[in-house]
């Protein structure tokens, strides 16, 4: 096998080539394996974040609230496999069991319109 450098082509043996392939296999294992560590910590931390950002917050005033009638199984079965997600949740204030009047729960779902009223 030969490879060209700035003086030339150099001649270097299947073995030698081989072993160099090996020695960047095992290099590049070790740095797929440190990024999947690094990927881990990076997940529990924003888990671990997201409660103290909102409870933070929300010494503000600012909450996050589920507006969506009786869909609180529902939201937290399909966010299941997002940790984060479900720590959120887990700050959020749910407002079927707000302590208020049926008819002032409806006028409040309307007002936030789904969420989507954001100003």
């Amino acid at each position: 096998m030969s490879t060209t450098n700035t003086q030339g082509p150099v001649e270097i043996s299947a073995e030698v080539a081989a072993s160099v392939i090996r020695q960047l296999t095992q290099q590049v294992s070790q740095l797929e394996l440190e990024l999947g560590g690094e990927a881990q910590r990076l997940a529990e931390h924003v888990v671990q974040a997201v409660p103290e950002i909102l409870k933070a917050l929300r010494l503000h005033g600012l909450v996050l609230m589920n507006t969506n009638p009786g869909h609180a199984a529902d939201l937290e079965q399909s966010l299941s496999n997002r940790p984060a997600a479900l720590a959120a949740l887990d700050q959020a204030w749910n407002l079927d069991r707000a302590p208020l009047e049926p008819a002032v729960i409806e006028q409040v779902r309307v007002a936030f319109n789904g969420g989507n009223y954001r100003r």
